[in-house]
């Protein structure tokens, strides 16, 4: 039985493995970050999720942690952990322009913090 299962794993993985391809990365590349609004508070600028963004950046990559992990240089006042999956990570190709993808800068009660533009009335 265990020399059965054995062979299943083996030929599950070499199926799986024909489909990999190794991710594109490397230490000091800009890439953007996808955050999940529904799960992450801190991503949180719409009430309905389906508005909100999907990616957050450029941010660099600073070092590779592991195979598929990556530490992000982020911003000081962003209170998220800046190591990421690879599969949350995606290419920035135009070096050129710059992106309004900016994330939220700070928590109060659990909610992002918003600071009004102008008084309009006292």
């Amino acid at each position: 039985m265990r020399s059965k299962l054995l062979k299943a794993q083996f030929v599950m993985k070499y199926y799986a493995d024909k489909k990999r391809l190794p991710h594109p990365f490397k230490v000091g590349v800009q890439v953007l970050v996808k955050l999940r609004p529904y799960r992450q508070v801190i991503a949180r600028k719409y009430k309905f999720s389906k508005l909100a963004q999907r990616f957050y950046g450029p941010f660099r990559i600073v070092k590779q942690i592991g195979e598929v992990d990556f530490e992000l240089e982020l911003p000081p006042r962003v209170q998220i952990h800046p190591v990421f999956n690879f599969s949350k990570l995606k290419l920035f190709h135009n070096q050129d322009v710059t992106p309004q993808l900016e994330l939220p800068s700070t928590v109060f009660n659990n909610q992002p913090k918003v600071q009004p533009l102008v008084v309009l009335d006292w």
